[in-house]
Parts: C-alpha cells; structure tokens; sequence
C-alpha cells in the first residue's frame, strides 16, 4: 500500500488527538503501574510515552476510515473505499466491446492500494489522491502500472493514469461509479469505465 493525498482534509488534527489520548492513556497506566509496585513490593515497568503513541496512532489509522459514524458526522470525510468492485471497461482501440473488470480495494486513513483486474491484464496503484467535488461527490485518481499477458498485447508492460467519479447520499458510496483511463504514449489509449461495490 502507499500514501494517498487528500486535497480537502487536514490529517494533523489526527495526530493532536493520538497525542491527546496517547497521554491520558499513559497517566493512567503510570498511575496503575504505580500502585501495582506498592501493592507487589516490586518494581513493574510501563510502556513508553513512545509506544503508546504508535499503538494509538495505528488503531486509528484503521478504525477512523471504517467507522462510518465519524463519517456521518462530518469528523473525517474521507469515503471508505475498501472492498470489491466490478463492472466493465471500453477502450478506444474497440469501442463497441466492452471487457468485463474488478477493481479491489485495499484503504486505511492514510494508505490505498487499488488493484484492477481483467482476463488479460492487471494493474496496481503506484500513487494517488482523492479530491472531494461537493459533500456527496468525489473523485479518486490513481497513476497505474499494468502488466498484460504475453498473448494479449506486444506491449507486456505499460502506465497510465485512472480517475474514478464517486457519488453517495451517504457513507456507503454503492452506486455506480463511472471512470476513465489514459495510458502512456507506447499504447496511446483511452476508455470509459463502469463500476459498482459488490455487497
């Protein structure tokens, strides 16, 4: 997975708030700590202010993108994309055919990986951001490497750039998305695609 920009949040108060409760954590467990060893007789040690940090700071970085909660209340307005997503793709070479296509997922609070995959090719995230438009719209761009099997194409291995329109009433974001694509000059192509979130 790699670090995906957001144009619209700022994830620093993130950090304020793992300091915050990272601290009050740490009181307590001094003070627990602290009548352990009166109680024991012996000498307990405690985590690092350090440590704690981390541990806060990671838990955060999975649970604030998949509770919606903090979504619908506006806490952190970044959709939860994790999951499974099919539908189908054209492409300027064969506009009339249409490849069937799945696209996962994979999304914390601060990393994303998508991964698209057809019968001939598959292709990886390398870096992206998501731009909100409006509250209910918004868009995901990711740059692409793509990889084709030996008997699909000449051109094994190529790049491109992909950007996804999503638009929800709410958090779960399950109407159809569309998208479209560009690949690098070597293939010169372009297409329109459809996805929707698999239940």
């Amino acid at each position: 997975m790699h670090e995906y920009i957001l144009t619209y949040h700022d994830r620093k108060l993130t950090y304020y708030v793992a300091a915050t409760i990272s601290g009050v954590i740490g009181v307590i467990i001094t003070f627990a700590i602290g009548k352990l060893s009166v109680i024991s007789g012996k000498i307990i040690a405690g985590p690092s202010g350090l440590a704690v940090f981390t541990l806060i700071l990671l838990g955060l970085d999975h649970a604030l993108i998949k509770c919606s909660i903090f979504y619908r209340w506006g806490l952190v307005k970044i959709p939860n994309l994790n999951g499974v997503w099919s539908g189908k793709m054209s492409s300027s070479n064969n506009k009339n055919q249409t490849i069937d296509a799945k696209i996962t997922i994979h999304q914390t609070y601060t990393k994303i990986r998508v991964r698209l995959e057809t019968d001939k090719s598959r292709s990886m995230s390398r870096m992206a951001s998501i731009e909100m438009e409006d509250p209910k719209c918004f868009k995901l761009r990711y740059e692409y490497s793509a990889e084709y099997s030996a008997s699909a194409s000449e051109i094994h291995r190529h790049h491109g750039v992909t950007e996804l329109v999503l638009i929800s009433d709410d958090h779960l974001f399950d109407q159809p998305c569309q998208a479209k694509y560009y690949t690098e000059l070597r293939r010169d192509t372009h297409g329109q695609m459809e996805f929707v979130r698999k239940k």
